[in-house]
């Protein structure tokens, strides 16, 4: 534990180097960094205020609903840091933590899977510096950052398989139940990954004495876990006012828009296997590149035997990672006319309610097996070699991948508007416009202002007009959806808007960016003045209706 922990102190230094958090959200300013920072705002909030963060009127409004934070051990576990630091230097923590982590994770698998030795750095810089994992970080999708989950089951399951022990195998349980909380996806593929791990050990020459009360106890202990977190996500998504739903159509309409082209594992530069940026308008970044010099070397550490199952692994969660079809070049294979269909996309017909719409997550598996398998390549050629390794895997991502470095941030400040509407004793809502800028996730920043103000807003999690709690407001704003706007607000428009909201802030510099631009403005000047401009925002102190 001692030199775990030492390790783990390298690991941190190295992540904070990497990400360089100094100011602002780590993430991009268009994706998800919003909602994600907010919701460790959330649960520091409602446990505060004595109520689990189950139900909240903050979003939503007017009525607000029941959410799932998607986050939530990640929320939970820098609790102290939100309530003494605040949400920006919790999620920061957060993400540079789950970075180190992973780090470690891939240190200590690929000594588990070998010996001690220099080359753990190559597993452990490979797996912290995966194209991959930094992508995500960009994307600012602070669950999907940990990826430690998956490095750390797979970790257990190689020391339970090597001693045998009651207790090992339940540490891969716990570890395995609690993946699922982590991260839905990350859970299942432990899941997976260990039943296969463990099924080709019990055919191997080494695990013909495997004793199989072992990966019934791990069962035994994860199932309970796996049921309590899937039951949440289920009750959550079900419940009549749930904030995030999901439908057999969104689930059709993500699979392209998510789909996996099996060239992204080997194919280095801009490769996508789906372009967001050109085909939908959104900065997103997806990729699951392996790295040429990783794969290499990877490649020639399977001639030892005991390490060829792992190689299988490996392969299996590539596999999984492509998701229920094959795609390729940008579009969907058929074979006789009918979509390709792939092992996971088999799974899902024998059980439905497996709605994977981000498929490549479950290659997180190669993630970490890959630059492992790398550093077991290198076992007893040397420090420098190792170094060299492992500097040319970073080098690799920084300058063959689409993963971005320096990770962009996302600026902190909050408008002093936002001070002085938290001062306000009314309560009712806020209402942010416009609602959406094109594809992008800009207007998400709505709900980092609301850390300050503490009023409810009308938007959901995925803020867009389309997803908010209040249509009567939204059928009629400029922007909003073919056939939605009038002409002007009639008394019917301006009693419910006086009703539900107190204050109208148009940000300017956003409506500019819209063919509408200045609509929304007209608009609102014509039904309530002119208001005032506050650094760059155009505002409307409501009367009550």
């Amino acid at each position: 534990m001692r030199r775990a922990l030492g390790l783990l102190a390298v690991y941190i230094a190295f992540a904070t180097i990497l990400l360089l958090p100094w100011r602002g959200l780590l993430g991009h300013p268009e994706v998800d960094v919003w909602n994600h920072a907010w919701g460790y705002w959330w649960v520091a909030d409602a446990l505060g205020s004595g109520s689990l963060p189950w139900r909240t009127e903050l979003m939503g409004a007017p009525g607000g609903g029941v959410l799932w934070y998607v986050d939530l051990v990640g929320a939970l576990g820098q609790l102290p840091l939100t309530v003494l630091g605040g949400p920006a230097l919790a999620f920061n923590v957060a993400v540079v933590g789950r970075v180190a982590l992973a780090g470690l994770s891939g240190h200590l698998l690929a000594e588990a899977l070998s010996e001690r030795g220099p080359h753990g750095w190559v597993g452990g810089v490979g797996f912290a510096t995966a194209p991959m994992l930094l992508c995500e970080v960009h994307n600012g999708i602070s669950e999907v950052v940990a990826v430690h989950w998956v490095g750390f089951t797979l970790l257990a399951t190689a020391h339970a398989l090597r001693g045998h022990s009651s207790r090992a195998w339940v540490l891969v349980g716990l570890l395995g139940g609690a993946s699922v909380f982590a991260n839905f996806y990350y859970g299942l593929t432990a899941g997976l990954l260990v039943g296969v791990v463990i099924v080709l050990h019990g055919r191997s020459a080494a695990g013909r004495s495997l004793d199989w009360r072992g990966p019934v106890i791990a069962l035994a202990v994860a199932l309970p876990l796996a049921i309590v977190a899937l039951w949440c996500l289920r009750a959550s998504v079900a419940a009549p006012d749930a904030l995030v739903r999901r439908s057999a159509a969104l689930n059709t309409a993500l699979a392209e828009h998510n789909a996996v082209d099996p060239r992204i594992y080997l194919m280095p530069g801009t490769f996508w296997s789906v372009d967001l940026e050109a085909r939908y308008g959104e900065p997103f970044r997806h990729t699951g590149y392996l790295r040429l010099s990783a794969t290499a070397l990877a490649l020639y550490a399977l001639r030892r035997p005991e390490l060829r199952r792992w190689g299988v692994v490996a392969l299996v969660s590539m596999v999984l990672g492509l998701g229920p079809y094959l795609w390729w070049d940008e579009a969907w294979v058929k074979a006789g006319g009918r979509l390709l269909l792939l092992p996971f996309g088999m799974m899902q017909r024998l059980v439905p309610e497996l709605a994977i719409t981000h498929p490549l997550r479950l290659s997180v598996g190669a993630q970490v097996l890959v630059p492992v398998l790398a550093a077991a390549a290198l076992v007893g050629r040397g420090r420098l070699l190792a170094a060299v390794a492992a500097v040319a895997l970073t080098a690799e991502t920084v300058a063959l991948s689409v993963a971005p470095w320096p990770v962009p941030v996302s600026p902190t400040e909050v408008p002093s508007i936002y001070k002085e509407i938290g001062a306000s004793a009314d309560p009712r809502a806020v209402l942010d416009l416009p609602a959406e800028v094109g594809t992008t996730m800009a207007t998400s920043r709505y709900f980092w202002f609301q850390t300050v103000h503490h009023h409810p807003v009308p938007y959901k999690p995925d803020a867009r007009a389309g997803s908010t709690g209040d249509p009567l407001t939204f059928r009629y704003w400029p922007g909003s959806g073919p056939g939605r706007s009038l002409d002007r607000l009639g008394p019917t428009e301006l009693a419910h808007l006086r009703t539900v909201y107190g204050w109208v802030v148009l940000h300017l510099e956003l409506d500019a960016r819209l063919p509408s631009r200045g609509r929304i403005a007209a608009l609102l000047e014509d039904a309530l003045g002119a208001g005032e401009v506050v650094e760059g925002r155009q505002v409307w102190r409501l009367p009550p209706s």
